[in-house]
């Protein structure tokens, strides 16, 4: 968008190709895919054809079956395309095997050319429908997901990194963390050629109206309150990255600061605007956030799911306190007394009078 997307790896043969989608094309005609991915696509009802993306598996994935994983979503940059996520997959996974990020599914999304992961203004182009709609859903029913919020991420770089603000905050029941990356600065007449070139003439149409409705800068406000409620924020800038991007990211961090949001900033010395130089000098941890944060959702989601089954409660309770499974049955129908009266060592059964 601002600045292309690195180059792919000099060993790969058709590196000027193999790093772009000058076309926009929902499915990606070049099925080639980075080592440790696959190519795969789902079928989208928004645009009734497929659409594509890259998707990595944990170590182990095929041997536990009852396993279920978080997921993240990567967004690449302006003149990138899924394959130019590689650079993410590399890093992730090493930093899984050196024990510093937890084991997760990263899917690897296409944004369609230069869609700033926005459906676009003259509606030929609704990729903000399609990941939403179909790619989402599609994963979690194709993959050993959690399927919740809390154990959904979303991450991207430049165009990418305005894309994951975008889908955050516009959606915010769906993803418990953006991680947003050097984003581009979209705005109106900011000065800045590149910039107001995009917003002219590329997915916004140059529309004040349907910039605002799109403009994560905006949707932070008005969707404070959900966001509020269980997602984590963090933004990434190098110091030598352009003037105009820093200063945005920074005036959005105090943004949500100033929201009471639980947001996080990190300015990298002596990197400019390059995704795998900012991965290479913070080092691991820049995924071990996600050891952090995965462990908190996850207690959050366990602590705030209601039982499911009469007596669960009280036979986690149980097995917690060592005494063993299976002596006591539950009720087969709910019962306002318990019939079950044994009970863990150190508890009393009591009853109270309910008017």
């Amino acid at each position: 968008m601002l600045a292309q997307e690195p180059a792919a790896k000099a060993s790969d043969p058709a590196s000027a190709q193999q790093g772009r989608n000058d076309r926009g094309e929902w499915a990606d005609p070049v099925k080639d895919a980075p080592a440790g991915t696959s190519y795969a696509t789902c079928f989208s009802k928004t645009i009734n054809g497929p659409y594509s993306y890259l998707v990595y598996l944990p170590p182990g994935y095929e041997l536990n079956a009852g396993k279920r994983y978080p997921v993240i979503y990567w967004l690449h940059g302006g003149g990138g395309s899924q394959r130019t996520g590689e650079y993410f997959v590399d890093n992730y996974a090493n930093a899984i095997k050196s024990g510093h990020a937890p084991a997760a599914i990263l899917i690897l999304v296409n944004g369609v050319g230069g869609s700033l992961f926005c459906n676009s203004f003259d509606g030929r182009k609704p990729v903000e429908t399609a990941i939403i709609d179909d790619l989402i859903p599609h994963v979690d029913a194709t993959y050993r997901t959690f399927g919740t919020r809390g154990m959904r991420a979303i991450e991207g770089f430049s165009m990418g990194g305005f894309g994951a603000l975008h889908l955050a905050f516009k959606f915010p029941e769906k993803f418990g963390s953006v991680t947003s990356i050097s984003h581009a600065p979209i705005r109106p007449n900011s000065g800045w050629e590149k910039v107001d070139r995009v917003y002219r003439e590329g997915p916004l149409g140059g529309s004040v109206e349907f910039f605002n409705a799109n403009d994560p800068f905006q949707l932070v406000d008005r969707n404070a309150g959900a966001i509020r409620d269980g997602m984590t924020l963090r933004f990434i800038v190098g110091d030598k990255d352009q003037p105009g991007t820093q200063a945005r990211t920074k005036e959005f961090f105090e943004k949500t600061r100033k929201l009471g949001l639980k947001s996080e900033l990190t300015i990298v010395p002596g990197v400019a605007h390059s995704c795998p130089k900012l991965y290479e000098v913070i080092g691991a941890p820049v995924f071990a956030y996600y050891a952090k944060y995965f462990a908190a959702a996850a207690l959050r989601e366990t602590s705030a799911a209601p039982s499911d089954k009469p007596g669960e409660t009280r036979k986690k309770a149980k097995a917690s306190a060592g005494a063993p499974e299976g002596k006591a049955k539950r009720p087969r129908a709910f019962a306002w007394i318990d019939p079950v009266t044994d009970v863990p060592p150190g508890l009393l059964a009591r009853t109270c009078f309910s008017k």
